[in-house]
C-alpha cells in the first residue's frame, strides 16, 4: 500500500484514519508493511476499518503512541544486537506481604 492517502477514500476512511496510515507508513516509522497486503481500495473495507480501530486503540494506550513504541523497540533491538542488556542494573521488585490469597 502506498505511504500516502491516495485511494483510501474508496474505503470510506476519515481524515484521522488516513493520517494514521500515512504516519505509520512514513520513512520515520517504517511500518508500511502493516498495510502492504491489504486488498485494493474498496475491497474488505470493514476489515481494514477494524484494523485501524485496533491501531488507534494501541496508539492511544501506549505512552507517546505507536511512534514511541516503534522508537523504543528499535532502541532495545539495537542494544540487544550489540550484546547489551538494558535490564542489567534492574533490581527485582519486592512485593509487600499479602494477607489475602492473591
Amino acid at each position: 500500500m502506498a505511504a500516502n492517502a491516495d485511494g483510501l477514500d474508496a474505503d470510506g476512511f476519515d481524515a484521522e484514519d488516513r493520517a494514521l496510515i500515512t504516519r505509520l507508513s512514513s520513512d520515520e516509522l517504517g511500518q508500511a508493511h502493516i498495510f502492504a497486503a491489504w486488498p485494493k481500495a474498496g475491497e474488505d473495507s470493514d476489515q481494514k476499518r477494524a484494523c485501524l480501530q485496533q491501531l488507534r486503540g494501541l496508539d492511544a494506550s501506549y505512552p507517546g503512541g505507536l511512534a514511541a513504541y516503534v522508537t523504543s523497540a528499535r532502541r532495545l533491538l539495537a542494544q540487544s544486537q550489540r550484546g547489551e542488556n538494558p535490564l542489567r542494573s534492574a533490581h527485582g521488585l519486592k512485593l509487600p506481604h499479602c494477607h489475602h490469597r492473591c
